[in-house]
C-alpha cells in the first residue's frame, strides 16, 4: 500500500487525461476511498484499463484478519464491565460461623467530548450463627468519577463524587521520609488543570472501610473541607500549597492545616531536592527536607526533619515531636548491589519532664555479590539503638544483628542458606540470638512450580528465652491459561521458656482459578488455620485460639468492547476535541461566497495538517471529527483540480478548533482562463 498523498505547492500547466488513481486507505478506522479514472483515448478504443486491486471492492474481502475485522467492526469508544459475586464464609470451632454476600461491580465509558467516565459499587450482607454475637447487617459502596472532561481548549477537569479519598498534589503528599496521608470520605472532589496550574477542591463526611472481605463505607462523625493549588512555574520547579480544615470529628480536636512543598529537578532528573511546610491551627508546625541525587550507578538519598508536638493534618495524628536526619546511598550493577545507610531521631523536642523522651539510631549496611551465573552470596549488618533521653525513665535497648546467605542453583532447583546472629540488650538485660534458615526452590516441571523454607531461631538472657521453629511449603501449577492453583501450607511451633507457654500454628490455604467461558471467571480459595498453646488463654496478639475454616467463592463477569476514538489533526498540547467541516465549490463570480447556481467540487482531496485526507463528496463537503483542539491547517491537492480551476491563494488555511465546536470552511475554486 502506498504512503497517503501529501497537498501540492505548485500546479502542472500542461493539460493531461491520465487516469489518476487514488489509492484507498486500510488505516484505522476502515473506510474505503472511492475511486475514479478517466479513459484515456486508448481505453475508448477497447484497451483494457488496470483496476487496482485494493480499490476492487470485490477483492481482498476474504482475506482479511478475522481478529482485524472484528477490531474495526467495534464502535468507537472503550467500554468496560466487571461484576463480580462473592461469597465468604468463617467457621470458628466452639463459636459457629458468619457468612458474607457481596456483589461489586465496575464500569467505564469512553466519550468523545465529556472524557471518561467510572462507576465503581459494592453490595454487602453480613450474617452469622447466634454463637458469633455478630448482627446482621448490609453495606454499601458506590462512586462516580469523570477522567480527562476539556471545559474548553485549555482548561481540563477531573471529578468524582461518592465514597474516595482526598486529592492532593502527588509531590506534596508524598516524600522519601514522610507522607501526608489522604482521608476517607462520602462527598465530592474536583481539579481543575491547565498552563495555570491545578486547582483541587474535596468537601464531605469523614468514614471508614469496614473490614470485611467486600469493602464498604461507613460515616463517622466530622466533615472536611480542602482546597489546594500547585503549579511547575519552570521545567525544573514544582510549588503545591493544601489548605484541609476538620470539624466535628471525634479523634482529633477541630483545627485547620495547610501544607506546602517546592520541590527542584535538575533537566536530567538526576538531581532533586524537596521541602515541605506543615502547620496547624493548634499552634503546631513542621518541616522536612529531602534530597535524591543519581550519580553513575549511585543513588544517594538524605534529609533532615522537624515534626512539632502534637502535629495534625486532616483527620490524622501524624508523625510528631520528633526531629532527626537521614542518608542512605545505593549502589546497583549487574553483579553486585551495595546498599547502607544511617536514620537518627530524637522526641521530646519541648524537654516534657511528664514525658518520656527517646533517642533512636538506625544503621545497616547490606550487599549481594554474584559470584558466577549459578552462585550469589551476600549480607546484612544492622544496628538499632533506643535510649530514653530521660534520667527518670528506664533503660533503652540495642539489637545489633548480622546476616549472611549463599545461594546456588542445582539441577534439582535453586538452594539458598541463611545464617544469622544477634547481640541484643534490653535495659539491664544482656542476651544473644541465633538461626538458620534453608529456602529451597524445587524444579520438578515447567508450569509446576514448588518452593519450601525451614527455619530455626532461638533467643536467650534478654528477658524473652524463646525458640522458634518454622517450615512451609508453596506451590503454583498452571495446567492451562485457562485453569491454575495454588497451595500454601506453613507450621510454626514456638517454646517461650520465660512464660512456660508453648504455641503451634498452623496455616494452610489453596485456591483455584479457571476461566471457564471466555470473559467468565470463577475462582475458590479455601483455607484452615488452628492456633493453640500449652494454656487455656488466647495466643499472644490474636483474639482467638482455636480451629478456623475459611472458604471464598468469587464468580466475575468481564465485558470489554469498543475501540479508541479516532483522533485526528497534529498534537497542539491542548485538551479535548472538536470538528472540522467545509465547502469545496466552483466560485464562478470570485467572490468567496457560494451562491445558488455555483456548483460543488466532488471528489477532491483535502488535507489536515498535511497527514490526514479526506475526498469531498457529491456536494463538495468534506468533515474531519474528533479533531485535537487548538491550531490547525487545512489544504488541498491543487495538481489534481480539473483545469482550468486552481485557487488564488496555495498556502494551507489556518483555523482554530474549540472544544466540542464545528469550525466551518468554505474553499473557492476560481478559473485561469478568464
Amino acid at each position: 500500500m502506498s504512503a497517503p498523498r501529501q497537498a501540492g505547492s505548485g500546479r502542472s500547466t500542461a493539460y493531461s487525461k491520465c487516469i489518476f488513481g487514488h489509492i484507498a486507505c486500510l488505516l484505522l478506522p476502515f473506510w474505503q476511498c472511492a475511486h475514479a479514472a478517466l479513459q484515456t483515448p486508448d481505453e475508448a478504443a477497447g484497451a483494457t484499463a488496470y483496476v487496482d486491486q485494493l480499490i476492487d471492492p470485490t477483492i481482498g474481502q476474504e482475506d482479511i484478519d478475522p481478529v482485524y475485522r472484528e477490531h474495526i467492526e467495534q464502535p468507537q469508544g472503550r467500554r468496560y464491565l466487571d461484576v463480580r459475586l462473592h461469597h465468604f464464609s468463617e467457621d470458628r470451632s466452639g463459636q459457629g460461623a458468619s457468612y458474607e454476600n457481596g456483589l461489586l461491580v465496575n464500569w467505564r465509558r469512553e466519550t468523545r467530548n465529556y472524557g471518561e467516565f467510572e462507576a465503581e459499587g459494592a453490595l454487602l450482607g453480613v450474617s452469622a450463627d447466634p454463637g458469633r454475637n455478630e448482627q446482621a447487617s448490609t453495606g454499601t459502596l458506590l462512586t462516580l468519577r469523570q477522567h480527562d472532561f476539556a471545559i474548553n481548549n485549555n482548561w481540563l477537569m477531573q471529578n468524582s463524587i461518592g465514597i474516595d479519598r482526598t486529592w492532593f498534589d502527588p509531590v506534596l503528599a508524598s516524600s522519601y521520609r514522610f507522607k501526608l496521608p489522604s482521608t476517607l470520605l462520602v462527598g465530592a472532589n474536583s481539579q481543575l488543570s491547565s498552563s495555570a496550574g491545578d486547582f483541587r477542591f474535596t468537601a464531605g463526611h469523614l468514614g471508614r472501610l469496614d473490614s470485611g472481605q467486600v469493602h464498604t463505607f461507613e460515616t463517622t462523625s466530622g466533615r472536611l473541607l480542602s482546597a489546594g493549588f500547585s503549579k511547575a512555574p519552570t521545567e525544573n520547579l514544582h510549588t503545591g500549597i493544601q489548605l484541609v480544615h476538620v470539624d466535628g470529628a471525634s479523634n482529633v480536636a477541630d483545627h485547620s492545616s495547610v501544607a506546602g512543598v517546592l520541590e527542584y529537578r535538575d533537566s536530567s532528573h538526576a538531581r532533586r531536592y524537596q521541602l515541605h511546610a506543615l502547620a496547624d491551627t493548634g499552634g503546631a508546625a513542621g518541616f522536612w527536607l529531602d534530597g535524591d541525587i543519581l550519580n553513575g550507578h549511585w543513588r544517594h538519598r538524605f534529609g533532615a526533619f522537624r515534626l512539632g508536638p502534637g502535629l495534625l493534618w486532616a483527620d490524622t495524628v501524624m508523625a510528631n515531636d520528633l526531629q532527626g536526619f537521614y542518608a542512605r546511598a545505593d549502589l546497583q550493577t549487574l553483579r553486585y548491589q551495595l546498599s547502607g545507610g544511617l536514620d537518627y531521631n530524637s522526641s521530646n523536642l519541648d524537654d516534657d519532664p511528664l514525658q518520656n523522651g527517646t533517642r533512636n539510631i538506625t544503621a545497616f549496611v547490606t550487599g549481594n555479590r554474584q559470584l558466577n551465573r549459578l552462585t550469589g552470596i551476600g549480607g546484612t549488618l544492622n544496628l538499632r539503638d533506643s535510649h530514653s533521653t530521660n534520667s527518670t525513665a528506664g533503660g533503652g535497648s540495642r539489637i545489633i544483628r548480622l546476616t549472611g546467605h549463599a545461594s546456588h542453583r542445582f539441577k534439582a532447583g535453586t538452594t539458598r542458606l541463611q545464617l544469622q546472629l544477634a547481640d541484643i540488650e534490653n535495659g539491664s538485660n544482656h542476651g544473644s540470638g541465633s538461626g538458620i534458615t534453608w529456602d529451597q526452590s524445587w524444579e520438578l516441571k515447567r508450569d509446576l512450580l514448588v518452593s519450601s523454607t525451614v527455619g530455626y531461631e532461638v533467643e536467650n538472657g534478654a528477658g524473652n528465652d524463646e525458640s522458634r521453629f518454622t517450615t512451609g511449603l508453596l506451590a503454583h501449577y498452571e495446567y492451562s491459561s485457562r485453569l491454575r492453583w495454588d497451595v500454601n501450607v506453613n507450621w510454626i511451633r514456638t517454646n517461650n521458656d520465660s512464660s512456660g507457654i508453648n504455641t503451634n500454628a498452623v496455616n494452610a490455604n489453596a485456591a483455584v482459578l479457571w476461566r471457564f467461558l471466555p470473559g467468565w471467571e470463577a475462582s475458590l480459595r479455601a483455607g484452615f488455620n488452628d492456633a493453640r498453646d500449652d494454656s487455656s488463654g488466647a495466643l499472644a496478639g490474636t483474639d482467638f485460639a482455636g480451629t478456623e475454616r475459611i472458604v471464598f467463592l468469587s464468580v466475575r463477569r468481564e465485558i470489554a468492547s469498543g475501540r479508541p476514538f479516532e483522533r485526528l489533526g497534529s498534537n497542539t498540547g491542548k485538551a479535548g476535541y472538536g470538528n472540522v467541516e467545509g465547502v469545496v465549490f466552483f466560485d464562478e463570480n470570485r467572490d468567496g461566497v457560494r451562491q445558488a447556481g455555483e456548483k460543488a467540487a466532488a471528489g477532491v482531496y483535502v488535507y489536515l495538517d498535511r497527514n490526514y485526507q479526506k475526498v469531498t463528496d457529491r456536494d463538495g463537503r468534506f468533515v474531519f471529527a474528533p479533531v485535537t483542539a487548538g491550531e490547525h491547517q487545512v489544504s488541498i491537492a491543487v495538481e489534481d483540480l480539473p483545469l482550468p480551476w486552481g485557487l488564488d491563494d496555495e498556502s494551507p488555511r489556518t483555523l482554530t478548533v474549540n472544544v466540542r465546536e464545528r469550525t466551518s470552511l468554505a474553499i473557492p475554486l476560481v478559473r485561469f482562463d478568464e
